[in-house]
């Protein structure tokens, strides 16, 4: 995931109001345009895996201030 979002393979997907309800985001196999790996999440499932990833980092590193 942190590649694809590094290297600009995102995309965002909107509702008729123009509010973000998709993400893609997928990664490519070094200097080609073959997909090794990719998902779309919902706006809810995305927030969900932020949250507990930084949840399990501050767990693994101690809460930074």
């Amino acid at each position: 995931m942190r590649n694809g979002i590094a290297h600009g393979n995102i995309i965002f997907y909107p509702d008729i109001n123009k509010e973000i309800q998709y993400v893609s985001i997928w990664n490519n196999k070094y200097k080609t345009t073959i997909r090794e790996w990719g998902t779309t999440l919902s706006i809810d499932t995305m927030r969900s895996f932020l949250f507990n990833f930084v949840d399990l980092a501050e767990q693994l590193h101690g809460k930074q201030k």
